[in-house]
């Protein structure tokens, strides 16, 4: 029922396309999709049966571990806090890629490839409110790093401004434990930033 879910958030991001609606609050519709795509701990059922969305604003790390722990990427920072219990609200369920570079880039798609371009351009991370100033000094709070494609390094802006952390290895429910292929893809990425930068973080991920 949640994936039926998520292609109807789908289907409504096609009709904001073909009809240029530059007006639509995108966050109303990609953040539900996310959280249904995922499934798991991101969505909950009613007493009436019906499906809702968990999509975390100002998350408490403890209420919130499973959640925190399974988006697309978490700061070292984060899981520190996450697992030491606190109560805190100082966490943010943050978008990898900015929505305006999102935004930037839906109204060039064709609306027949839009799941293709959730799946490459959703990508939730976990981080600290500090590490979120980090992004804001750095002139990186709305925008990509200049030269990089998001598809290929999501998670650029993480380490362009020496945030510490790493894809989170969620579990696919459908895969029966194995780790899903977007989070090997987004690691994947991950790794070649690593490499081209002559990051010394590369070879600690080789041993």
């Amino acid at each position: 029922m949640t994936i039926a879910l998520a292609q109807s958030y789908t289907e409504h991001l096609k009709l904001i396309v073909s009809a240029e609606d530059r007006g639509a609050n995108l966050r109303d519709f990609v953040d539900p999709w996310w959280c249904f795509e995922r499934q798991g701990p991101f969505v909950r059922q009613r007493r009436d049966g019906a499906w809702t969305a968990v999509t975390m604003n100002k998350p408490c790390p403890r209420a919130n571990r499973q959640r925190l722990l399974s988006t697309d990427w978490v700061s070292s920072a984060a899981r520190d806090i996450i697992e030491s219990g606190s109560q805190e609200k100082c966490l943010i369920v943050d978008h990898a890629i900015p929505l305006r570079v999102v935004r930037e880039s839906l109204f060039k798609l064709c609306p027949d490839d839009m799941t293709a371009f959730l799946k490459s351009f959703i990508k939730r991370a976990t981080i600290t409110r500090s590490e979120d100033e980090i992004l804001r000094a750095n002139g990186l709070n709305s925008c990509m790093p200049e030269g990089v494609d998001p598809t290929l390094q999501p998670f650029a802006r993480y380490d362009y401004s020496n945030i510490e952390g790493e894809p989170a290895q969620t579990i696919d429910p459908v895969a029966g434990g194995m780790p899903s292929e977007r989070n090997i893809q987004s690691f994947a990425g991950h790794k070649l930033h690593l490499f081209q930068s002559n990051d010394p973080r590369f070879e600690a991920l080789n041993e």
